[in-house]
């Protein structure tokens, strides 16, 4: 989760309420939580539409959520916002007002080299205030201690708190949507189906991969029936003439 916007000149002004709410804080992420972030993105956009379930999947997004004050702010390093059509290149920022409330159903923290941050008590407490119903904090680079985790889950309850779950070990299963999140060994995570979530979610190169070995196991397939008939048009052939 970045750090709160930064707010700048006033005379920049996105909203019509005169305040200004930036669209992006300007700062890095490390590579193993950029290219995790892309990698869910790509493959819960591709689960959900297989599943026809409209929702949009984006990432390091600001979402506002109190109007007039853009420090009320969390930038999510995953997001999931159901019943919603829009494309995430058409959200420069979520504003929470004028979406009708609409917040997301999901959202997805990666732990960062500065995992203080990211383990920080006012972490929960925006994405309490901004409504989510589930948080699920991930720490790739999890050594035991009394305030690391491999894995953190959050519950939204009927006062609206995120109640925190039992400690999953490498993989925990969604409460919103019927699927895991699984560590892998390079230390990224991957969507996964199944009762206890064994079933990985095929990138887009693995499924067209699967694809590519399955026409060439039907085309062998079809080969080899084609020979055999052959050969018995050749035998029944012989027989006739005899």
């Amino acid at each position: 989760m970045p750090d709160s916007p930064t707010v700048r000149d006033s005379s920049r002004l996105e909203s019509d309420d005169g305040v200004y709410y930036p669209s992006s804080d300007k700062m890095g992420e490390s590579g193993l939580q950029n290219s995790t972030a892309r990698l869910l993105v790509d493959l819960l956009a591709d689960y959900l539409r297989r599943h026809a379930h409209p929702a949009v999947v984006g990432n390091n997004q600001f979402f506002y959520y109190r109007r007039g004050d853009p420090h009320a702010a969390v930038s999510p390093d995953l997001y999931i916002i159901d019943d919603e059509t829009l494309e995430q290149a058409d959200i420069p920022s979520w504003k929470v007002w004028e979406h009708a409330g609409k917040v997301p159903t999901l959202a997805l923290e990666i732990v960062s080299d500065e995992y203080r941050k990211d383990y920080a008590d006012i972490l929960i407490e925006r994405y309490e205030q901004l409504g989510v119903r589930e948080l699920i904090r991930y720490d790739p680079l999890f050594t035991r201690s009394r305030t690391r985790r491999r894995f953190s889950q959050f519950l939204r309850d009927d006062r609206g708190r995120l109640v925190p779950q039992p400690e999953p070990i490498d993989r925990v299963r969604s409460a919103c949507y019927d699927l895991w999140f699984v560590r892998q060994p390079n230390n990224t995570l991957r969507i996964a189906t199944g009762p206890n979530g064994d079933t990985l979610w095929p990138t887009h190169a693995e499924r067209a991969a699967a694809e590519a070995r399955a026409r060439i196991d039907a085309d062998a397939r079809a080969a080899k029936a084609e020979a055999e008939l052959t050969r018995l048009r050749a035998e029944l052939a012989r027989l006739r003439g005899a």
